[in-house]
C-alpha cells in the first residue's frame, strides 16, 4: 500500500468580470493635459477604443498572458484577470490596464516581464503630434488595480501620462535683474506605458 500525496498548496483563482468603459468629468491633478483645440477624453461620447491587460503578482513578475480587448461597438465584454491565492498571507496582485494602443501585438514588441520593466517602456515624444497613435485622435491611458483573493469587482480609472505645464516669469520693476532667457530642463521625451 503506498501514501499519494496531492500537492495542496493554494492557487490562483480567476474573476470574470462584465467591462464596460465609462467617461468621467476632469478631476484635480489630471484635468486639461492637453494643449490645444484637443478633445480631453471626458465628453459623454468619449471613446477607449481598445485596451490591454497586464496581470503581476506580488513581486511585481508578469503572471498569465497579457491581454488584449477591443471596445469599439462592444457596450460591456467579459475579461478575466487572476486573483491571488486564499492562503491567509494577504497577497496583492496589481492589473495594469493600458488603453488606446491600437496595436493588438503591442505585447510582443516591449518588455512586460516585470512591471518595472513596463514602466519603463513606451513611446519616444519629440512633438505633441508623438503624444497620439497615427490614424488616431486619442492618447494613450493607464491604469493600475489592486487585486486581493476577496476582489469581487473592480473600478478603474484611467489617466493620461502627459500634462500641459504654463509657466509665468514676471520680474520685479526695479529689481536690477534682467531675464535673457528661460529654459525648461529635463523634459521628458518619452510617453510611458505605465506610470
Amino acid at each position: 500500500c503506498t501514501e499519494e500525496i496531492v500537492d495542496s498548496s493554494p492557487v490562483e483563482k480567476e474573476l470574470t468580470l462584465t467591462m464596460s468603459t465609462v467617461p468621467l468629468a476632469s478631476s484635480d491633478g489630471h484635468s486639461k493635459s492637453v494643449s490645444g483645440q484637443v478633445d480631453e477624453g471626458t465628453a459623454d461620447d468619449y471613446v477607449i477604443s481598445d485596451f490591454w491587460i497586464f496581470q503581476y503578482n506580488e513581486n511585481d513578475v508578469l503572471i498569465g498572458k497579457p491581454t488584449y480587448y477591443r471596445t469599439s461597438g462592444v457596450s460591456s465584454q467579459s475579461v478575466s484577470v487572476l486573483l491571488p491565492p486564499d492562503d491567509g498571507t494577504a497577497k496583492i496582485y496589481k492589473a495594469v490596464f493600458l488603453a488606446n494602443t491600437h496595436d493588438n501585438s503591442l505585447a510582443l514588441k516591449i518588455d512586460h516581464s516585470t512591471l518595472a520593466a513596463l514602466a519603463a517602456s513606451g513611446l519616444t515624444v519629440s512633438s505633441s503630434s508623438d503624444l497620439y497613435q497615427q490614424g488616431y485622435d486619442d492618447m494613450l491611458m493607464n491604469g493600475v488595480v489592486m487585486l486581493s483573493s476577496e476582489t469581487q469587482n473592480i473600478e478603474c480609472q484611467l489617466y493620461r501620462n502627459v500634462a500641459k505645464v504654463k509657466i509665468n516669469v514676471n520680474n520685479i520693476e526695479n529689481s536690477g535683474i534682467t531675464i535673457t532667457s528661460v529654459q525648461l530642463k529635463n523634459v521628458n521625451n518619452k510617453l510611458f506605458y505605465s506610470d
